[in-house]
Parts: C-alpha cells; structure tokens; sequence
C-alpha cells in the first residue's frame, strides 16, 4: 500500500509541475509557476520517500 501511494504522490507531483510550467508559459504567471513548481517539488519528493526502501539492489 505505501509503494503505491508514493508512487501516486510522486504521478501527482509530475503533474502539478508540468500544469504550473503551461499556465505559467501561457499566462506569464512567473510567481504562480515558481508556487507549482516547489508544491510539485515537495509532493514528489514525499513519494520519493515513500517508494525508496522498496528499492531493489
């Protein structure tokens, strides 16, 4: 169950990067951009951790 909710923080992550990156291309929203940027940052790296101890060697 931990494998797969980091793995959806981390998809969920991607995607808050990516729709910050297009709005703030789109709109030139630099500071809404730079917030979806480290939100996206911070959620994926929770996953990340989630994920990591079922890393195989």
């Amino acid at each position: 169950m931990r494998f797969a909710l980091g793995r959806g923080l981390q998809l969920v992550g991607l995607v808050l990067v990516g729709l910050g990156l297009a709005i703030g291309l789109l709109r030139n929203d630099l500071p809404y951009e730079e917030r979806m940027f480290f939100a996206g940052g911070g959620v994926f790296f929770a996953g990340w951790l989630l994920v990591r101890p079922f890393k195989t060697p």
